[in-house]
C-alpha cells in the first residue's frame, strides 16, 4: 500500500457538486471530504492537473461554496464499477475554509455520539 498523502482527515459523506469549465456543466457525486479537498465518483476520468472549479452546498448552509481545485489523482475502486479522482483545493477563502470545517466538525461529532 503507498504511502499516504493527504494532510487531512476525509470524512465520508454524499453531496453533489457542480463542476464547470469554460465549455462544459456537469454534476458530481462526493463520496468524501476534508479541508483540504475530495474524492469525486466519476465514470471518465480528469487528466492528473487538470484545474477545476466546483460548487456546492454544504447541508445547513443557505450560501454555496465556489471553490478551485486540481485533480492529483484517477483511480478505479475494485469493489466498485465507479472510477474517480482526488481533488486537492486550490483556491479556498478563509470564509469557505471556515464553513467547510465547522461542517466537518459537526458531522464528526454526530457521527461519533452516535457511535458510528
Amino acid at each position: 500500500m503507498g504511502k499516504e498523502r493527504r494532510k487531512d482527515r476525509r470524512l465520508d459523506t454524499r453531496i453533489w457538486v457542480k463542476e464547470s469549465g469554460e465549455r462544459y456543466v456537469c454534476y458530481h457525486l462526493v463520496s468524501n471530504l476534508s479541508c483540504g479537498g475530495y474524492f469525486i465518483e466519476k465514470k471518465l476520468p480528469f487528466p492528473i492537473g487538470a484545474e477545476i472549479n466546483v460548487m456546492f452546498e454544504l447541508p445547513g448552509e443557505s450560501e454555496p461554496l465556489n471553490i478551485k481545485g486540481v485533480i492529483v489523482n484517477n483511480y478505479r475502486d475494485a469493489d466498485s464499477a465507479y472510477k474517480g479522482a482526488g481533488v486537492r483545493f486550490t483556491g479556498l477563502s478563509e470564509s469557505d475554509e471556515k464553513s467547510l470545517a465547522d461542517f466537518l466538525a459537526k458531522v464528526k461529532n454526530v457521527k461519533g455520539k452516535t457511535g458510528q
